[in-house]
């Protein structure tokens, strides 16, 4: 269910310290309207990776800065690793 207002928590403060971090339970409700392979051109530290990931959905990103590129890969790594772990 969509409202005018979302009410997700923001803190902004992680051990990767990208200015853009989107919250993950934000790009989850925007990721759960995809049926297919979810593309990011700028991938960042990945939360729409690992919102893709923890919904089953295929994921492609794409990062010019290979330092974020590197945080991105261990955060949605991390994601598939706790997905096998509740399994």
């Amino acid at each position: 269910m969509w409202s005018d207002v979302l009410d997700i928590a923001c803190d902004g403060h992680n051990w990767w310290n990208h200015p853009g971090t989107k919250p993950v339970n934000l790009m989850k409700m925007l990721v759960a309207v995809s049926t297919d392979t979810v593309l990011d051109p700028f991938m960042g530290s990945g939360s729409t990776g690992v919102a893709a990931i923890t919904l089953g959905r295929k994921f492609i990103g794409i990062e010019i800065s290979e330092v974020y590129f590197n945080i991105a890969v261990k955060r949605i790594t991390e994601a598939q690793m706790q997905l096998r772990l509740d399994i």
